[in-house]
């Protein structure tokens, strides 16, 4: 299922000139949480798409990400030291860039835990 989540202040407007507007917050409001906060498909889906455009080199390198000071990233910038043979800098961002993905994840997992520990009150 994908979801599209676009203009959704234009019913809400036209709610509020209406005069229904409490009825169509409480409509979004439920559909965004059926939506967002309790499908663990997303979280997975986020989680892997992180996960894979923090490791991506090619793609970045084809539509010229690794123009320096405008478009370099890390991982262009891991791939442009080890080419030069300057392996000290590029392992300290290596390692860098895999502890950023550690916290990153890490924090993830510990906001999806608290989600599904509160739906078991």
């Amino acid at each position: 299922v994908i979801v599209l989540i676009d203009e959704y202040d234009v019913p809400l407007d036209k709610a509020y000139q209406d005069g229904y507007y409490p009825q169509m917050v409480s409509l979004i409001r439920s559909l965004f949480s059926q939506v967002l906060k309790t499908n663990p498909d997303l979280y997975f889906a986020v989680v892997t798409g992180f996960g894979r455009s923090i490791s991506e080199v090619g793609a970045v390198m084809l539509v010229g990400g690794n123009i320096k000071g405008h478009t370099r990233t890390m991982t262009t910038t891991i791939s442009l030291l080890k080419s030069q043979g300057i392996f000290t800098e590029g392992l300290t961002l290596g390692i860098l860039l895999l502890f950023m993905a550690f916290v990153i994840q890490s924090l993830a997992d510990f906001f999806q835990k608290g989600e599904q520990s509160d739906e078991n009150y």
